[in-house]
């Protein structure tokens, strides 16, 4: 899939939405975490359209979504992080009261 960051940021969002009204207290945090990371990574990716070429040669067009990371993209990504492994450690051991 070539645009795998925004099947993330939906699925958070709709993890998010899913336990928001099953009262899934873990789920809380990480729907919204993985929204945050998605959307850091669709910041991280912009689409790029440059046309390349040498002195002697062809010309040839560069188009895609190629990794440039931003500090609010960096951001997200370091949030959407912190926050899923928290959500992931109330997962993992729900009676440790984290």
């Amino acid at each position: 899939m070539e645009h795998w960051w925004k099947p993330v940021g939906v699925a958070g969002a709709l993890i998010a939405i899913a336990s928001f009204f099953v009262q899934f207290h873990p789920g809380l945090l990480i729907g919204p975490a993985l929204a945050f990371f998605g959307a850091g990574e669709w910041i991280n990716h912009p689409y790029e359209n440059e046309i390349k070429g040498a002195m002697i040669g062809s010309i040839y067009k560069v188009f895609g979504y190629r990794w440039r990371p931003t500090v609010f993209g960096l951001l997200l990504d370091a949030l959407g992080i912190g926050i899923f492994g928290f959500g992931f450690l109330q997962v993992t051991f729900p009676s440790a009261g984290i």
